[in-house]
């Protein structure tokens, strides 16, 4: 049996650059978690610990890092007011949303494209160097 006959999984020939293209996306991923899993590794010991070691492996683990960012951050008091502007925000987006989708349900097929194509070129839809204009027409489905 030879690496050209062997099959994966979903029946996908294994190939070089098939077997390339996993260990390259493997490497990258552990090599983006590494970071982070150091991060969260660092927050949970003590901060002079991590002042005489450096970023090595903790010897305690603690959540009084987390308790002073609670008390010291006022966590609780910026939670009440995002949750203050968010709630009453969605609510009546999703109400005002509801509202415009029914009264468009009623117009014409044609006035539902148009006004499908009107908010197409009004989202920022292409990167910043490109021209805002140069969005695709929402065109009708021939079929429907």
């Amino acid at each position: 049996m030879t690496a050209a006959n062997v099959v994966g999984a979903k029946g996908r020939k294994l190939t070089p650059q098939r077997v390339l293209l996993h260990a390259l996306l493997i490497f990258f991923a552990v090599l983006w978690l590494v970071p982070l899993i150091g991060a969260v590794f660092s927050s949970f010991r003590p901060f002079a610990e991590t002042v005489q070691d450096g970023y090595s492996i903790p010897n305690s683990l603690t959540l009084d890092n987390y308790r002073n960012a609670w008390d010291q951050g006022d966590i609780p008091g910026r939670y009440w007011n995002t949750a203050l502007i968010l709630v009453p925000a969605l609510v009546l987006t999703l109400f005002f949303s509801s509202m415009v989708a029914f009264a468009a349900s009623r117009f014409s097929l044609e006035v539902q494209h148009l006004a499908a194509r009107a908010v197409h070129r009004g989202q920022p839809a292409a990167p910043a160097d490109h021209h805002p204009a140069v969005v695709p027409d929402v065109q009708p489905d021939p079929a429907a």
